[in-house]
């Protein structure tokens, strides 16, 4: 019996396809990690300004933590990064926003300092972070 053309099927083997999706996912996930320890490792040993970035962003989140211990750990690193001033404005006004979007009282006395930044964005983001945190 002949078989035609439309009717012969290639099949494609599906080990290579996973772990080409396996291997997407995981470059996606970065090397950061999504718990909130390991983003407070990577601010507190990368040497690179954009990953640091990257997880103060992510510790603004409050579904990042489990506990309310974490997230005050998380608080007070994030504070003494704002006032050491060695991260780039941008950095410190991330900080700031998280903070805020903590809305936890520990972040306040760190907030009002950044009041006194030499940056405009830093400044606004600590006011509009004051705001959240309140009284």
């Amino acid at each position: 019996m002949v078989q035609s053309h439309n009717q012969h099927k290639s099949t494609i083997s599906v080990g290579p396809l996973i772990a080409l999706c396996l291997a997407i996912v995981a470059g996606c996930a970065g090397s950061m990690g999504t718990t909130a320890r390991s983003m407070l490792t990577n601010v507190r040993d990368s040497k690179d300004p954009n990953a640091r970035y990257q997880a103060y962003v992510k510790l603004g989140k409050p579904r990042t933590y489990d506990n309310t211990e974490q997230m005050v750990e998380s608080i007070t690193e994030l504070s003494k990064r704002l006032a050491d001033g060695k991260e780039p404005p941008i950095s410190r006004a991330v900080i700031c926003r998280s903070l805020g979007d903590l809305k936890r009282p520990e972040a306040r006395t760190a907030l009002l300092k950044a009041l006194d930044d030499e940056d405009d964005e830093v400044r606004a983001e600590a006011a509009r972070a004051i705001g959240k945190v309140g009284q």
